[in-house]
């Protein structure tokens, strides 16, 4: 199974071209296309591979980085506009993802590292929101990024 995960993830994503991380976030948005690509590749590719794939994938990124401003929900009472809560943690996770597939001496590991933490800095003050849309599934984005599962290999 793992075999044809990565041999999908390679067929699917390998030739990927500057992703277009400068269009999200949607309305609505809880992942980040983009950045949830990248957290697969750095899956299935060896640092110096993914280090590779990155550069072509998501150029600029964190140094000219397109995740800002980072996204603040306006009204958690709406359903659709408070998944931006849940999209500043993934964001986070994937980010620390990424830095973490990067070989040991890439530059990019502490800009994407910090970018990682902004994004936790701006979502936590969300888990204190009592409002269903947000209560009943935001914080398992939150122990995500708070506890970096899966972010090593």
């Amino acid at each position: 199974m793992a075999d044809l995960i990565r041999e999908t993830a390679l067929r699917f994503y390998f030739s990927d071209l500057d992703l277009p991380l400068r269009w999200e976030p949607s309305g609505y948005d809880f992942l980040s296309p983009s950045l949830a690509t990248a957290d697969l590749m750095r899956r299935v590719l060896e640092p110096t591979q993914f280090a590779d794939w990155f550069s072509r994938a998501l150029p600029g990124l964190p140094a000219n980085s397109p995740l800002s401003p980072i996204a603040i929900p306006s009204d958690l009472r709406d359903g659709k506009v408070a998944h931006f809560a849940g999209l500043n943690f993934s964001r986070a996770w994937m980010l620390d993802g990424a830095a973490a597939g990067l070989p040991v001496e890439d530059v990019r590991r502490h800009g994407l590292a910090q970018l990682a933490r902004d994004h936790v800095a701006a979502a936590i003050p969300v888990l204190d929101s009592q409002e269903y849309s947000v209560t009943h599934w935001v914080g398992s984005f939150a122990m995500y990024a708070l506890t970096r599962r899966g972010v090593t290999r």
